[in-house]
C-alpha cells in the first residue's frame, strides 16, 4: 500500500530534510515527559502485586520481592552481584544482617520510584545503606540534609563519619562548623569522647573561634578527667598548646594555678611560669615571643571596621571594608563624645571622652564581637578627651588630651591581662588634639601645642619620650594611621579655621614630613582606618557639614579614590578595625 510518508526504499528516519510542501521537517522525534514515571508506577505496581518478580531480598524475617534488572539499575552493588558468580545469585536471594528492615524497604521504595524521605532519625542508616548499595544520589542526600542540620551535638559524630567514607565535603562542612563553634563543644558528651588525636588536632589548630584561652584550657581539664586513669598522660602534651600568656591574670591564678594537675606537672608549671613572666614584664613582651603568645587567626575571619564614640549617639556601627552595608550591633552601655577607640585582642575598647552631660570622663568599656556584648573596665586615673589612643604588645595607652579643665600630658597604659592601668612618663609637651598610632612598636602622638603641631614618639621599651619633626603644616582635630614604615596624617582645620583636604607622610628613617596627594573632599573630626595597604577616611565635618562620603588612599598606587554606594556619618568619634566571621 502506497504512502506518502514511506516512500522510497530508505527507511532510516530524516529530520533535517524538509517537505517542498509544508515546509517543514520530513520527520520528527516525539518525547513522552511522563514515559519514565508511568513505566516506574506500573513497576511498582507489578512489585506490590509480586507479579514478574525474580528475586527476593530477606533482612530478619521480611522478604522483599523485586526485579533484578531495576536493582541491577540503579545500584552498582547489585549489578557486579548479579554479573558475578555469587551463590546467592542462583539461590533467587540474598539475607541482610547489618541492616533494619525498614532502611532496606526505603532502598527498594527509592529503586522503584526515585523519592526517599530522609530524617533525623534515619539518616545515619539511609547513608550507610546507600554506601553499602554505592547509591551515589542517596549518599548526596544525606549528607545535604546533614549540612544543614549540624549543631553542637551531631557534628563530631558526622565528621567522624564522614572521614570513614570519605565524604569530603561534607567532612569539611563539619571541620567548618566545629571550629565556628568550639566553644559550645566543649559541654557536650561528644566532645568528651573525642580521641587524643582529634581532640590534639581541635586544641592545637588556629582556626578554633574562642573567647578566650581559659576556654581552650578548660575543654583539655575537662576531657582529661571524663577519664583521668588513660588520659591524664596526654596532659601536659594538650596544656602545651593553650597560650596560657593569653590568659588573663585573674584567671591564670584564681583558676588555672590552683588545679592539682597543674600543681602536679613540672612541664605545666613552666607553662605557667611563662605566662606569669609575660604578665609582670610587659614592657619585654615583644621579646618573649612562641607559638603560645600569638592569637590563634582562623582563617574565615575578615577585618570589619567599627565606629564609636561619636555625636549624640550610644550607637555603634560595624562595616565591612566595602561599607556598603552596617552590621547590627548592640549599643554602648554609655555615650561617649570625643572617646578614645581603638582594638586588641579583637576586642575594641571605647575609653574616656566626654558623657551624654558634656563632662569629661575617665570611664572604659569593652566590645566583643563574637557574642555582641559590651563590658565595663576600669576607669583610668585622669580624665581623658581628645587624646591619643593605640595599643601595642597587649598594653592600650591614652596619651595627653584634656581632663575637662585644662590641657594636659599625663599618659597611662592599660593591661588587658591584668585589667589595670598604670601610670608612664608624661609627653613632653601638654598637647590639644592628640591622636596616636603605633609604628615598630613605638607610639606616635601628633597634638596642637601654639601655632604647630607637634610629633612625639614614646618608646615603651625605654620608656623615654623623644620631640620629632613638626608637620609641614597646622592641623587640629586631623587623624593619624601607620603602615609600613611611615605615618599618614590627613585633613584637618588650619591656622584660620579653614577644613584642609591635604595630607602628610612622615618618613620615621629621615624624621621628615612629606606631602601627599589631597583628598577629594576636604574635612576634619573624622577617623581613620588602614586595611591592607588601603587607608579609609571616615565621616567627619566640613563647613559645620557633615561628610558622609568614604574615601579610600592606596598606598602601594599613591591615589585616592571614592566609594560611590558608602555612605557613614561620624563626626568626633573613633574607628578601629576588628575580624569577624
Amino acid at each position: 500500500m502506497f504512502s506518502p510518508f514511506n516512500a522510497g526504499s530508505n527507511n532510516k528516519l530524516d529530520t533535517s530534510t524538509k517537505n517542498e510542501a509544508t515546509g517543514l521537517p520530513v520527520g520528527e522525534t516525539f518525547t513522552k515527559s511522563d514515559y519514565m514515571s508511568d513505566s516506574f508506577a506500573v513497576f511498582s505496581k507489578v512489585r506490590a502485586n509480586r507479579k514478574f518478580c525474580d528475586f527476593i531480598l530477606v533482612v530478619k524475617g521480611d522478604s522483599i520481592p523485586v526485579h533484578k534488572l531495576l536493582l541491577a539499575a540503579a545500584s552498582p552493588f547489585f549489578d557486579s552481584m548479579f554479573s558475578g558468580s555469587l551463590k546467592e545469585k542462583d539461590a533467587g536471594s540474598l539475607r541482610f544482617e547489618d541492616i533494619k528492615p525498614e532502611i532496606l524497604k526505603q532502598i527498594v521504595d527509592f529503586i522503584y520510584s526515585g523519592k526517599i524521605t530522609v530524617t533525623e532519625r534515619n539518616v545515619q542508616d539511609l547513608f550507610s545503606a546507600s554506601i553499602l548499595f554505592q547509591i551515589e544520589w542517596i549518599t548526596d542526600v544525606c549528607c545535604d540534609f546533614w549540612k544543614c542540620r549540624l549543631h553542637p551535638l551531631n557534628c563530631l559524630g558526622v565528621r567522624k563519619l564522614a572521614d570513614a567514607y570519605n565524604c569530603k565535603e561534607l567532612y569539611n562542612r563539619c571541620q567548618d562548623y566545629i571550629h565556628k563553634n568550639y566553644l559550645k563543644l566543649i559541654n557536650t558528651e561528644e566532645h568528651s569522647l573525642l580521641s587524643y588525636e582529634e581532640i590534639k588536632e581541635l586544641v592545637s589548630s588556629d582556626e578554633i573561634i574562642i573567647d578566650s584561652e581559659k576556654s581552650v584550657f578548660d575543654a583539655v581539664l575537662k576531657w582529661t578527667k571524663h577519664n583521668p586513669e588513660k588520659r591524664l598522660t596526654h596532659f601536659a602534651d594538650l596544656m602545651s598548646y593553650v597560650r596560657f600568656p593569653l590568659i588573663n591574670a585573674k584567671s591564670l591564678m584564681n583558676n588555672v594555678a590552683n588545679e592539682p594537675f597543674i600543681r602536679n606537672d613540672a612541664r605545666c608549671k613552666d607553662f605557667l611560669i611563662e605566662a606569669m613572666r609575660y604578665h609582670l614584664v610587659p614592657e619585654e613582651r615583644h621579646m618573649l615571643t612562641s607559638d603560645r603568645t600569638q592569637k590563634r587567626k582562623p582563617s574565615g575571619m575578615q577585618p570589619h571596621v567599627i565606629l564609636a564614640g561619636g555625636m549624640h549617639s550610644v550607637e555603634c556601627r560595624m562595616y565591612n571594608e566595602f561599607f556598603n552595608n552596617a552590621i547590627s550591633m548592640a549599643p554602648m552601655r554609655h555615650r561617649k563624645l570625643h572617646a578614645g577607640v581603638t582594638a586588641s585582642h579583637n576586642l575594641l575598647f571605647v575609653i574616656g571622652g566626654k558623657d551624654r552631660h558634656n563632662y569629661a570622663t575617665k570611664t572604659g568599656q569593652s566590645y566583643n564581637p563574637l557574642n555582641n556584648t559590651w563590658t565595663d573596665i576600669p576607669s583610668m586615673a585622669v580624665k581623658h578627651y581628645n587624646f591619643g589612643i593605640c595599643s601595642v604588645n597587649g598594653l592600650i595607652y591614652a596619651c595627653g588630651g584634656h581632663d575637662g579643665a585644662a590641657v594636659h600630658n599625663y599618659v597611662e597604659s592599660y593591661d588587658i591581662l591584668t585589667s589595670k592601668w598604670s601610670s608612664c612618663p608624661v609627653m613632653i609637651s601638654k598637647s590639644e588634639n592628640v591622636r596616636a598610632a603605633i609604628l615598630d612598636n613605638c607610639i606616635y602622638c601628633i597634638g596642637n601645642v601654639g601655632s604647630e603641631t607637634n610629633l612625639e614618639r614614646y618608646d615603651p621599651r625605654e620608656g623615654l619620650w623623644y620631640a620629632m619633626s613638626s608637620l609641614a603644616n597646622y592641623r587640629k582635630c586631623s587623624d593619624v594611621v601607620a603602615h609600613g614604615k611611615y605615618l599618614y596624617c590627613l585633613g584637618g582645620l588650619n591656622h584660620n579655621n579653614q577644613t584642609e583636604s591635604s595630607g602628610e607622610r612622615f618618613e620615621v628613617r629621615h624624621n621628615k614630613w612629606q606631602p601627599m596627594p589631597p583628598m577629594f573632599i576636604a574635612r576634619h573630626s573624622h577617623s581613620l582606618v588602614e586595611i591592607d595597604g588601603v587607608i579609609y577616611i571616615l565621616g567627619g565635618e566640613n563647613n559645620n557639614l557633615a561628610t558622609t562620603k568614604v574615601e579610600r588612599y592606596d598606598i602601594n598606587h599613591n591615589e585616592w579614590s571614592t566609594m560611590e554606594f558608602a555612605n557613614v556619618k561620624h563626626v568626633s568619634g573613633g574607628a578601629a578595625v576588628v575580624c569577624i566571621l
